[in-house]
């Protein structure tokens, strides 16, 4: 299984579209593929672990896709912290 991960996260590239024209390649080197049930599950252990980590007065917001993270203090000093 690690094995098949790992070859399913190595060497990917991509080019970008404008109109008709196409940039160079470029190697993929973080982020997931998408459209993959594997992607669905190794983004969900990742954000896991991130969201793992966070501790008040920080609180990590997910929703779907998408994690913010945010300090509410009224301290200054301790939410630049």
């Amino acid at each position: 299984m690690g094995n098949f991960i790992s070859n399913f996260l190595r060497e990917r590239y991509f080019r970008v579209r404008v109109g008709e024209r196409f940039s160079e390649r470029y190697l993929q080197e973080n982020g997931l593929p998408q459209v993959s049930v594997l992607s669905v599950i190794l983004f969900t252990i990742a954000v896991n672990s991130v969201m793992a980590c966070i501790r008040p007065p920080v609180e990590g917001l997910l929703n779907v896709d998408d994690l913010t993270i945010v300090c509410k203090s009224a301290n200054m000093n301790l939410a630049t912290r």
